[in-house]
């Protein structure tokens, strides 16, 4: 046998940081009282605006006090499950929060909390129905239309395509999926999306 060539040890912790800063979502790490530990990028962007406000070693904090104080009865009770927090305030775009606890190997508390919504637009992140189901590439684009709620007639608008084409697809989707109505085909796909 001969001998096997060495392998560099990966980076993980540089791969690590280079993929949180990659991350879209925006991502914040906070202490048990809120202060900011870390942030990605995207949450850089959203909390240099005006509110939520948090800088890494500032507190996490909203203008409105009734809105952090909402967010710590909240994260006072978690335990193993994460928690969703909406923040509807008047006048400014919704965001809707993850919240969960992290537990160092200390056992002291920190929350990782994602925020979704607010001005930024969201992508969905798909699998690949083409290969899951058999779908053409024309019927993948037509069912991740109609679970996003889009109808026939935009469909076909968005594809350059005419209406007939398009409902050729969803009937072909249809069969291949083993769904007769929208419900049944949100139902099958819509757990292959990420937002």
């Amino acid at each position: 046998m001969g001998a096997e060539a060495a392998v560099a040890p990966l980076a993980v912790e540089d791969h690590l940081a280079a993929w949180r800063e990659k991350f879209r979502v925006p991502a914040v790490l906070t202490s048990s009282d809120f202060l900011v530990l870390w942030r990605n990028r995207s949450a850089a962007g959203l909390l240099a605006g005006a509110d939520p406000k948090g800088q890494v070693g500032k507190p996490l904090a909203w203008a409105d006090r009734t809105y952090t104080a909402q967010l710590r009865v909240l994260a006072d009770g978690l335990a193993d499950e994460p928690r969703l927090w909406a923040y509807d305030p008047p006048g400014r775009p919704r965001l809707l929060v993850r919240i969960e606890l992290v537990s160092g190997p200390g056992g002291e508390r920190a929350f990782g909390l994602l925020f979704y919504g607010g001005d930024a637009p969201v992508t969905p992140l798909w699998a690949d129905l083409s290969r899951i189901f058999g779908l053409t590439p024309a019927e993948a684009v037509v069912v991740r239309g109609l679970v996003s709620g889009r109808g026939a007639e935009q469909l076909a608008g968005d594809q350059g395509i005419g209406v007939e084409t398009v409902r050729t697809h969803i009937r072909r989707a249809y069969d291949k999926l083993g769904v007769d109505s929208r419900e049944q085909l949100y139902a099958v796909v819509s757990p292959l999306c990420v937002l």
